[in-house]
C-alpha cells in the first residue's frame, strides 16, 4: 500500500524501483557485514580434525569479500519481483487493497 501511495504522490515506476533496490542493498549490505564479522571471529584458528590429521580454518580476504558480494547480490536480485510488482501495480488498484 504505502509504494502505491508514493506512486500517487508522483513517484515514477523508475524511482520506486530504484527505491526498492536501495533499501534492500543496503539491508543486504548490513548482513553481509555482520555475517562476514561473525565468520571471521568464529572460524579464526579454528581447527577441524579428520581421521588423516587436523587443519586450521582461517578465513582469507577474498572468501570474506565473496561472502559480502554475494550479500549484496542476493539483495539487488531479491529485489527485482518486488520492484517489478510495484512498478505495475496500478495506483487505485495498489491503494484499495487492504
Amino acid at each position: 500500500r504505502e509504494l502505491s501511495v508514493l506512486r500517487a504522490v508522483g513517484y515514477g515506476p523508475l524511482a520506486l524501483a530504484v527505491s526498492i533496490a536501495t533499501e534492500s542493498v543496503v539491508l543486504a549490505a548490513a548482513g553481509g557485514l555482520v555475517g562476514v564479522a561473525a565468520a571471521r571471529l568464529a572460524l579464526d584458528g579454528a581447527v577441524v580434525g579428520i581421521a588423516m590429521g587436523a587443519f586450521a580454518l582461517d578465513p582469507d580476504p577474498i572468501a570474506l569479500a565473496a561472502g559480502a558480494l554475494s550479500a549484496l547480490a542476493t539483495g539487488l536480485f531479491g529485489a527485482v519481483p518486488a520492484a517489478w510488482r510495484a512498478a505495475r501495480i496500478p495506483v487505485a488498484l495498489g491503494l484499495k487493497q487492504p
